[in-house]
């Protein structure tokens, strides 16, 4: 067992120009994981894919001193909308918020995590509907937006990602 610590250390006597607009002083440490994958090659990227996405969108779990639903309701606003079904391996919910506080209004976004011939199996284009994507909530309309969401590319509720597309839509829950 062995461990390593890495230190960056940027340092600059003089603005570089570089948009900081200031003298930088950074010493920031760097802890790297190394992680050891013994499956087969045709495997390897699929099992990448998944541990980086479980590092890097951990669940959050949340406390508070509230102790029961009721409670916890006069101190936070609640709103779930859940999945009806899991998405396909391939596919992550990048994410999922109100357009603004009283809107029926959301931004969705979605992402094919894999390349084009990183995989047999998940790097293929995937066709997804959204109407039926959530539990509990009808959706009336689906527009698919840039990136930002501040302008319109398309309509309509079938979405197909192509390895390593990211597709915004602004949907309207009834």
């Amino acid at each position: 067992v062995s461990t390593q610590s890495t230190g960056i250390h940027r340092r600059c006597l003089q603005d570089d120009f570089k948009g900081v607009e200031e003298i930088l002083n950074d010493n920031t440490t760097v802890t790297p994981y190394v992680y050891i994958n013994f499956e087969t090659r045709d495997k390897a990227s699929y099992y990448r894919h998944q541990l980086e996405y479980l590092k890097n969108f951990a669940p959050l779990i949340a406390f508070g001193e509230p102790t029961t639903s009721s409670e916890w309701s006069k101190y936070y606003q609640l709103s779930t909308v859940g999945l009806s079904r899991d998405l396909p391996r391939n596919i992550h919910l990048l994410s999922f918020k109100a357009l603004n506080e009283n809107s029926s209004k959301h931004i969705l976004r979605l992402t094919h995590i894999f390349e084009l011939n990183e995989d047999a199996t998940f790097s293929k284009s995937v066709t997804l509907d959204l109407t039926s994507l959530f539990s509990g909530r009808s959706i009336s309309s689906c527009v698919e937006t840039t990136l930002s969401a501040n302008s319109q590319i398309g309509k309509g509720c079938q979405v197909t990602l192509e390895p390593k597309d990211i597709k915004t839509f602004l949907i309207e829950f009834v």
